[in-house]
């Protein structure tokens, strides 16, 4: 899903139940988009470069990796192959030096088990 068109993002899960517009003046275009509301879901796909933001709040929803709300920490940490149970940096293709987005994980979890996944696009 990250880097994926709003036409993509539609095709796979339908119309959002919600848009919201954001404007940005102060770049070339890249922070401009829209918000895409989803029931347990929120996306932001940018304009250029597609979906930079996705926060889960529904099982519903599979995030990269096959990660979804309802999973214990246990579980994600060892899918991710990670010691750091609160932020995990991912690269979008095999080629990490030459890659200049990365995406950030952020998890909240309550009693062990996740309770929402957010995936954010981060310049490093």
């Amino acid at each position: 899903m990250p880097g994926d068109s709003k036409k993509i993002v539609i095709e796979k899960l339908g119309k959002p139940d919600s848009v919201t517009l954001k404007h940005d003046r102060d770049s070339s275009g890249q922070n401009a988009g829209e918000f895409l509301q989803y029931k347990g879901l929120e996306l932001f796909v940018a304009n250029i470069g597609g979906v930079s933001y996705m926060k889960a709040y529904n099982a519903k929803y599979e995030s990269v990796y096959g990660i979804k709300v309802g999973m214990s920490y246990e579980k994600v940490s060892k899918l991710l192959d990670s010691t750091d149970k609160n932020k995990i940096i991912i690269y979008l293709c095999n080629q990490p030096d030459i890659v200049d987005t990365h995406f950030i994980f952020n998890f909240s979890a309550i009693g062990g088990t996740l309770e929402s996944i957010e995936l954010q696009q981060s310049e490093l």
